[in-house]
């Protein structure tokens, strides 16, 4: 083979090489799609893989839209399965892998619900994705490891975690535990009905409460500061770590803590 034959030869096969591998990355996709009557439910939502977006709307119905999506081959959506369980006022949505399978497969599910106004969320989880909420009521929890969770106009009761991102929830509602560990927590709320610990690691916390004439300060930090109102505050204690103080009889009690990150409180 002279060096001209060789080079083309080599050319060709890197070509072959750069096509099969954008076929073999060639993104598959397939789409579910669920209309389910009636108001009043409560929702619970289950993913792994994949960001859970949650709206009311102007319907008496549950809307269920997903998209599952595998750079592997279309077999692998087959894996995953689009569940739905009602049980009287209960509403079960979860993405799983089959039961045959040991390893969840290479699949990610993204799901947009819109719920009637008076349904009722219970249980929000995925795993590696984001959770978004709008104009919703919620009388439970929101829970992510990798992924924000950002809702807005929340009305009800609300706790939160996630480990590796941020929490923004805004809305006329009451707070019970906020956690993260790599990421910053802003939440505007209406008050507390009781004690309430919101905690990152290395990030801020904002805080802004529209009510409580009652209620009892910790912040905590170690490598931040503090900074908001205190007006009316009753035994105000500040150090370089700590904050704390009272309004009214001290109850209940909101704790905020980090390592790294400021803390700031807004009355």
């Amino acid at each position: 083979m002279n060096r001209k034959t060789a080079i083309i030869f080599i050319t060709a096969c890197a070509a072959a090489l750069v096509l099969a591998a954008a076929i073999s990355v060639a993104e598959q996709t397939e789409e579910f799609h669920k209309t389910i009557p009636g108001g009043g439910k409560n929702l619970d939502v289950s993913l792994v893989n994949g960001t859970v977006r949650i709206a009311s709307w102007d319907s008496s119905s549950i809307q269920i839209d997903a998209v599952k999506r595998t750079n592997k081959s279309a077999g692998e959506l087959d894996k995953v399965e689009i569940i739905v369980k009602e049980s009287g006022r209960d509403l079960s949505i979860a993405a799983e892998k089959v039961h045959s399978l040991r390893n969840y497969p290479k699949v990610i599910v993204d799901m947009t619900i819109r719920v009637p106004r008076d349904a009722k969320l219970i249980k929000i989880r995925t795993v590696n994705g984001n959770i978004n909420c709008n104009a919703v009521v919620v009388d439970g929890l929101f829970r992510s490891v990798n992924g924000n969770i950002t809702c807005d106009d929340l009305t009800g009761s609300v706790s939160a975690s996630t480990t590796n991102g941020n929490i923004a929830l805004d809305g006329d509602f009451y707070a019970e535990n906020i956690k993260t560990t790599n990421g910053s927590i802003t939440v505007n709320l209406n008050g507390l009905t009781d004690d309430c610990d919101i905690h990152t690691v290395n990030g801020s916390a904002e805080i802004s409460l529209s009510r409580n004439s009652d209620l009892r300060l910790e912040f905590k930090t170690v490598n931040g500061k503090f900074s908001g109102s205190f007006d009316g505050i009753r035994d105000l204690s500040i150090d370089r770590r700590r904050l704390t103080g009272y309004y009214g009889d001290g109850n209940p009690g909101l704790t905020i803590s980090t390592v790294n990150g400021d803390i700031a409180f807004n009355r």
